[in-house]
Parts: structure tokens; sequence; C-alpha cells
């Protein structure tokens, strides 16, 4: 393999590598999290709410995936494309930073638009797998990417963890939330950097004034932006400290028994920043050193946006030629729903059920990034030798025994045993689904089909955190909401049984012609 095409498969790589950073820290494991148990009222309302956020980013990514990549295939705007949708992604990645507690609307319209932007850009990325990787070695190098991915992933779980979120004193002078009690439900972003907590109640408790105080939650103003802290004092009267209370206090009370609520968990929040400098830097080689094939642009002159709608018109009626497609997609519509679903909740489902705090978050983070990094790499070559279908077969089945195992598990050790056992064959599942395609998709018809392909994971990919969240608010329990994740991989794993792999290869037609 000549270096120019290794430093290719590196460069394209590496795009994992960044990307990775967002979908672990913002969408599965800290920032969701942090929204559930700080940002909404409760664990119940904040869950539905990211449900219906998640399920906003599938239906737009929905709808404009195909469309975007019918432009990008006759524009050749590819990269482009890519770049601007991963610059929108790294800003609202780090405006997140600035969202507070109770400022509820904020945070889920910015997390939208990154995830949003996050996700089309990986249909221009996707898309340049044919271009650099030989017919017979395509699931390797898909697994390259997903493992890489997935060190990426740990990487930036890891330096958060020993930077921001573990430490007493956490780096560049953020403010840190103090431990949630073992019992009650003192909120986190409450910090009291000089308190104790009851014994009988499990609630933080001060002394001001000579009246000793419980730290009950905070006050909302109407637009539900945090404007104080609620007390209840030692007589049993519940009152309000504003802000300008807190200011009055920090003072008066000897090394600032209370912070201004506005002010704490900056150590979680500040995680954003490191997502959009980690997602920003790493993304740099695709953009300098991977050709683009623009092989089947519109001649100069063309209406771009007319002919793109055409082509995807014309790819419509022409798509039955490719059932093996339909059939693949079609069945990722359902399988991919699990996944989605997994992946937006993990964490949320791992603090609310079974009572993780944010330091054995980000532990439960790294040992799942590992065990996937290592489930994409090994069976990738697996992928190469028995086909794209049964890996993903393989990988659907044991993802189904694991959220059996993780509805049903009454205790902290199985809950881990079934996270293991996601990230084991998550990364397989995802890196066989894009290796399968890339050897059915004819080679002209790149960022279009890798475009259908995005659809599939998102046209009905709303269903499934929808369906979590109105399961969770009907029964008042998370194991209910994860339930239907099962349901999802069964219908998928049944309607992949009727995908013929040889000859979706045969129809696509494919030459080994490499773009690096």
């Amino acid at each position: 393999m000549r270096s120019s095409h290794k430093l290719a498969i590196f460069s394209w790589s590496m795009y994992d590598f960044a990307n990775s950073a967002f979908t672990t820290l913002v969408v599965t494991f800290i920032y969701a999290t942090y929204f559930v148990k700080a940002i909404a009222p409760d664990e119940i309302i904040g869950t539905t709410l990211w449900s219906r956020a998640v399920s906003i980013t599938a239906i737009a990514v929905a709808i404009l995936s195909p469309i975007m990549g019918a432009i990008a295939d006759r524009g050749g705007y590819r990269k482009l494309f890519l770049f601007i949708f991963t610059a929108i992604s790294v800003i609202a990645s780090a405006v997140l930073y600035w969202v507070h507690p109770g400022q509820m609307t904020k945070a889920l319209i910015w997390f939208t638009i990154g995830n949003i932007a996050f996700e089309i850009g990986g249909v221009f990325y996707n898309a340049f797998l044919p271009d650099i990787a030989p017919k017979d070695k395509i699931g390797r190098i898909s697994g390259y990417g997903w493992s890489l991915g997935y060190i990426g992933g740990l990487g930036a779980m890891f330096l958060a963890m020993i930077l921001f979120v573990t430490p007493a004193k956490p780096a560049f002078n953020q403010v840190k939330t103090s431990p949630a009690p073992e019992q009650g439900e003192a909120p986190e972003w409450v910090a009291m950097t000089k308190g104790e907590i009851s014994v009988e109640t499990g609630y933080q408790i001060f002394d001001y004034k000579g009246v000793q105080y419980e730290v009950r939650g905070v006050s909302l103003d109407d637009n539900g932006n945090t404007n104080g802290v609620k007390v209840l004092s030692e007589s049993g009267e519940t009152t309000v400290f504003s802000l300008n209370n807190l200011e009055q206090m920090n003072s008066v009370v000897e090394k600032d028994i209370l912070t201004q609520s506005y002010a704490v968990g900056n150590n979680i929040r500040v995680t954003n920043l490191l997502v959009a400098f980690w997602f920003a830097l790493f993304s740099i080689p695709i953009f300098l050193f991977l050709r683009e094939d623009k092989s089947a642009i519109s001649p100069k002159g063309s209406p771009i946006i007319h002919q793109s709608f055409k082509q995807l018109y014309k790819t419509f009626h022409e798509i039955k030629h490719y059932k093996q497609i339909v059939r693949f997609l079609i069945a990722r519509l359902m399988y991919n729903d699990g996944l989605v679903t997994i992946f937006a909740f993990g964490g949320i489902y791992a603090a609310g059920t079974f009572g993780f705090s944010f330091d054995e978050i980000m532990l439960f983070g790294i040992v799942l990034n590992i065990t996937a990094g290592f489930g994409a790499f090994v069976m990738g070559f697996m992928d190469d030798r028995w086909g794209g279908k049964r890996t993903v077969q393989i990988s659907i089945w044991a993802l189904s025994f694991a959220t059996i195992l993780a509805v049903l598990a009454p205790t902290k050790s199985l809950f881990w045993v079934a996270g293991i056992l996601v990230g084991i064959f998550s990364g397989p599942n995802q890196a066989a689904s894009r290796s399968m395609l890339g050897r059915f998709v004819p080679s002209e018809k790149e960022n279009e089909f890798y475009g259908f392909y995005a659809f599939s994971g998102k046209a009905t990919a709303f269903m499934g955190p929808l369906l979590l969240g109105i399961l969770t608010s009907m029964f008042h329990t998370q194991r209910a909401g994860v339930a239907i994740v099962l349901v999802f991989f069964v219908i998928g794993g049944l309607l992949l049984r009727s995908v013929d792999e040889e000859e979706g290869v045969r129809v696509a037609g494919r030459d080994d012609k490499i773009f690096f």
C-alpha cells in the first residue's frame, strides 16, 4: 500500500477520532446526564425532553440527508459540506458551556443544532469510504475508522475526567458541583463549599444567622431560568434565597457556604469546550490530505440544485433495481433505532435507574469505548471474511441479549455486564453496516446512496427516543422506556435475513477505483 494511500485512510479515520468526542461526551454520557440531573427539574421530565430533542434530530436528518447528498454528488461539494456542518457542530458544542441550570429550552435548541450538523456531516464522511477502500478491504478499513473513533471518544472522556469531572479542584478554576448525598434529592447544581449532609434526610444543610437550613432545590422564574435556591428552615418553613441573597450571604458567611447557582457545574459544562476543541483540531487532516472524486459533477453552467433534485427523483425510481439495498436499508431502519436510543440514553439510564455518579458514568464511558474499539477492530476482519450481513446479524442478537439484561438487571454489576456487551457489539454493527452499503452502492452514486443510508438511519429514528420518553413518563420508570430498544433490534434482525449480500455486490458492478 502506497504512503499516499495510507495517508488518505489515516486522514479519513481521524475524522472518526475527532467527531467521537461529540457523541461520547455530549450525546451519550456527560451532557445528556447533566441535562437530566441538573438543567431539567427532575429525571422523568429531563428524560422526556431529551427524547424529544433526539427525535427532532432524527426527523431533520431524515429529510435533509438525501437532498444534501444529491447536491454534493452533482456539485462536487462533499468536502465543503463536510467542513460547513463540522463547523456548525463545533460552534454548537461550545455554546452549550454557557447554558445554565433551568435553561432547558436554550440547552435543547443548541444540542439539537449541533446534533443535526454532526449527523449530516456523517453523510459526506461516510461517502468517502468507497473512494479510499478496495472492495476486498472495505470492511476492515471501515472498522479502522470505528475503532479509531472509539479511541478518540476514550481520549476525550479521559481528559474530561482527569481535568474537570473528578479533581477536587478542576482545571482552569472551574466551579465543581458538590457530591450528591446517599439519600434524598439534594440538587447537584447547588454548590456547598462549606456544608454538611443531614444524616436524617440526606439533604445538604448549613447555618445562616443562627438558623439551620436544608437545600431543597432551585427556584425558576417564568422563563424557566434559575433565580434562586429553595431552602427549608429548621422550623419547617420553605423559602427562597434569591441570587442577590446568595451574594449577600457569601459576603457574610465564612468561606462562602453557598455559591451562586448559575456558576455551579462549570466543571461539567466546560467539557463542551473540550469537545469543540477536540472536534475542530483532529478533523483537520481530512480537509488537508483527502482528495475528493469529482468525476460525476455537473458541467459548469448547469443548474446544480435543479440537477440534484432531478437526480434524487431519478434515484427514487431507479432504486427498485437495487433490491438488496432497499431490503438492507429497511432492516437498518429498525435495528439502528435501537442503537440511536442506546447512545442517546445510556448515561441517562445509568444515572437515573442505577444511581451512577458523574465519576461512575465517566468510568462507564471509558470502559464502553475500550470494548467498542476492540470489537470494531477485530470484527472488521471478520466482516471481510464472513461478509457484512453475518457480522451485523451476530451483533444484533448480542445487543438484544444485552438490552434484556440491562432492563432486568437488579444491580449495578449486572448492568455493567450489559454495558460491556453493548460496547463490544455496537462498534461492529455500525462498521459492518457502513461497509455493507459500500459494497452495494454504484460508484457514481456514493454521496446520494449514503444520503439514503443516513435517511434509513434517521427516518424512523425518532420513534425509539420518542417511545422511550412516552413509556418512561407513562410508567414513571426508565426501565419501561429502555425495553422498547429490544423491539427494534428483533424486528431489524428478522428483516435483515431477506438481504442477499452476493447479489447486492454483483448488481453494484463496482471496480476497485481508489482515490487518495
